[in-house]
């Protein structure tokens, strides 16, 4: 589970939940295509607040019910490699999920 924090404590947002289970997240960069948003990139957030240089260095975390986590890294290196260890853990917890007996 992947959990939210700010300042220490648990972070509470009525559009966001305080954790979330990997095998129900999605990860795209502020390159990939918006889902919510035909014929744009990343997201909103993004778009609104971060120079179209550094999109390299920003990336989307998609959770349940159309919410999600936009945030940005100081270099393009630091957002590849977080990036592909993300997908990694998604893909992962995805497979166990589905091969789960529930």
């Amino acid at each position: 589970a992947m959990y939210f924090e700010q300042h220490g404590e648990l972070y509470t947002d009525v559009d966001c939940p305080p954790s979330v289970r990997f095998a129900v997240v999605g990860m795209r960069r502020a390159t990939d295509p918006d889902p919510y948003s035909k014929h744009m990139a990343g997201s909103r957030v993004l778009r609104d607040n971060l120079s179209p240089t550094d999109a390299l260095k920003a990336a989307v975390i998609d959770l349940p019910k159309k919410a999600s986590v936009s945030f940005a890294v100081d270099t393009d290196m630091e957002m590849s490699d977080l990036v592909e260890g993300m997908r990694l853990l998604i893909a992962e917890a995805k497979a166990g999920f589905a091969g789960a007996d529930y």
